[in-house]
């Protein structure tokens, strides 16, 4: 009999708790409007890292189409909050 059906048997709940170390990404180099980017190239912006889809050039990751979310970051050159939204 496995564990799993001995502790059925004796009416106990078993509960396993996942504990998860991950973190956030460490943040890219910060997104500067005067600098050029090229396709594939991942900068920091207000706490997430971007990717750029196609060259581009003063377009702000997350007011524009040419930059992909990557998730939230943490630390490092690009770590400031996100604005307020109204």
């Amino acid at each position: 009999m496995s564990l799993a059906a001995a502790l059925l048997a004796a009416d106990s709940i078993l509960v396993i708790l996942l504990m998860s170390s991950a973190s956030a990404a460490a943040c890219a180099t910060a997104w500067n409007a005067s600098t050029a980017y090229q396709g594939g190239a991942v900068v920091s912006y207000h706490g997430h890292n971007w990717s750029a889809k196609w060259w581009t050039q003063s377009e702000t990751p997350g007011n524009a189409g040419v930059w992909a979310d990557q998730g939230t970051c943490g630390g490092g050159a690009g770590h400031l909050p996100r604005p307020a939204t109204t």
